[in-house]
């Protein structure tokens, strides 16, 4: 009976060792699922750290491309107000000589009618002519006005020529006439050559500022082509960069839940494991407990029976050396 019990007490000792290596087999499973999860959540951060990186990164651009626009758009100002010094110059310049040549006319006593003045417009073409025409309409009747003074001077030189009969005193007036008004076309060709000269050098300066205007102008549609290109392309990295950062948020948002949430299991299964290595500490000192008192019992069971063995092994049997004398013995008994 005793045998019986001991073999069962082994029995439950071994289901026992076997519970409790199983148990440290777990923990010790748990330990390293826990030591992934910190792995785990360890990238997760320096993933985040990247992601913060990058959206950094991404505002700078952002920011660095504002300020290539805010160039542009200062440029695009310098332009245009030298383009619309060179369009003041430019009515300036076309104003003037017609100006002077129409007081000229009216000291010389022209009767040419006066032309109104050039209109204000922006087409190239329009600004030229504004320019040229006046002055060649104003030359044309100085011209017309000296060929008539001619006309008249070539009528009187006539006159005086078969006019011979008249006085001294009247010759001399008329001649002194004659070579007044060949003074005054003298002087009207020289004027008119002068005016001739300077509005050939109006002509080269309002070319010049035609071609400076027309180069201003591409250089302007350059600009602004670059600028609407550069506006165009920001707005593509504006909207690009926004998708990103929305994105990038999206996914710093569901790492962050990702990492709360692992951080959570391994919080739950830390908390766990150590529940669990306490409860086969426990169980590891009651088995103990139970393994020295069955080790004390089988010691004491070994050693009462082995005492028994000995004294019984140490009797001394008198046995008859017959069956009669056995019998006998045993009646007298």
């Amino acid at each position: 009976m005793s045998s019986e019990s001991a073999d069962t007490e082994k029995e439950d000792l071994r289901k026992m060792l076997l519970d409790k290596e199983q148990l440290e087999s777990e923990v010790l499973g748990l330990r390293a699922e826990l030591q992934q999860l910190q792995t785990l959540s360890e990238n997760q951060k320096s993933e985040i750290q990247s992601l913060q990186m990058l959206v950094s990164e991404t505002v700078e651009a952002s920011s660095s491309g504002t300020e290539e626009v805010r160039r542009l758009r200062m440029k695009n100002l310098e332009l245009e107000q030298l383009l619309n010094q060179m369009r003041q110059q430019q009515q300036e310049l076309s104003l003037a000589p017609a100006t002077f040549v129409r007081s000229l006319a009216r000291k010389l006593g022209g009767d040419a009618e006066e032309q109104p003045p050039p209109r204000k417009q922006n087409l190239e073409d329009e600004l030229l002519r504004s320019i040229i025409q006046p002055l060649e309409m104003e030359i044309q009747a100085l011209k017309t006005k000296l060929r008539d003074t001619d006309t008249q001077l070539q009528e009187a030189l006539a006159k005086a020529k078969t006019s011979a009969a008249a006085t001294s005193s009247g010759d001399g007036k008329q001649e002194s006439d004659v070579s007044r008004q060949c003074d005054m076309c003298a002087n009207y060709e020289k004027q008119l050559v002068l005016e001739q000269a300077k509005a050939e050098q109006a002509r080269e300066r309002a070319t010049m500022k035609e071609l400076a205007l027309k180069q201003a102008t591409e250089e302007l549609e350059g600009v602004r082509s670059i600028h609407d290109e550069t506006v165009r392309s920001w707005q593509s990295e504006r909207a690009l960069s926004g998708a990103q950062l929305e994105a990038l948020a999206a996914a710093v948002s569901e790492a962050r839940r990702a990492q709360h949430e692992h951080a959570a299991r391994a919080e739950h299964a830390q908390q766990r494991a150590l529940l669990t290595v306490t409860e086969l500490t426990v169980d590891r000192e009651t088995l103990q407990k139970k393994l020295d008192c069955l080790e004390r019992d089988n010691a004491m069971l070994i050693g009462q029976y082995t005492k028994k063995a000995a004294e019984m092994q140490n009797e001394i049997i008198d046995l008859p050396d017959n069956v009669e004398v056995s019998t006998l013995s045993i009646y007298a008994n």
